[in-house]
């Protein structure tokens, strides 16, 4: 095998420079043919493994979505509590009575009242 390889690099050598450029331009295509071939595979494989992936996550929500909704409609509740007693808070420092906020239910401010 090493002799095949070296007459034909002692070949090669024998021929003019427009040959070998001829040579170099069909090695050169057919090395750009192959890569560009194994990239499409390769993106071809990424884009099934993602749809692969997108499909599983949409099944996962579709089966959690129920319990999602529910911890999302609490958290909501108590975004809103947190909200009204963060206005009861703010009228207390304000030095407002809680008859100015029919909202909030009637209660002593701390430290006793006016």
């Amino acid at each position: 095998m090493p002799d095949t390889i070296l007459e034909i690099a002692d070949y090669g050598s024998q021929q003019s420079d427009r040959w070998l450029f001829i040579a170099l331009l069909v090695v050169a295509g057919v090395a750009f043919v192959w890569l560009t071939k194994w990239f499409i595979a390769q993106i071809e494989k990424a884009h099934q493994s993602t749809a692969e992936i997108n499909l599983r996550f949409a099944d996962y929500l579709q089966k959690n979505g129920a319990e999602s909704v529910m911890v999302i409609a609490k958290c909501s509740q108590v975004m809103d509590q947190v909200l009204e007693e963060l206005r009861e808070m703010r009228a207390l420092r304000a030095g407002r009575r809680f008859d100015d906020y029919p909202h909030v239910a009637k209660a002593e401010p701390p430290g006793g009242g006016p």
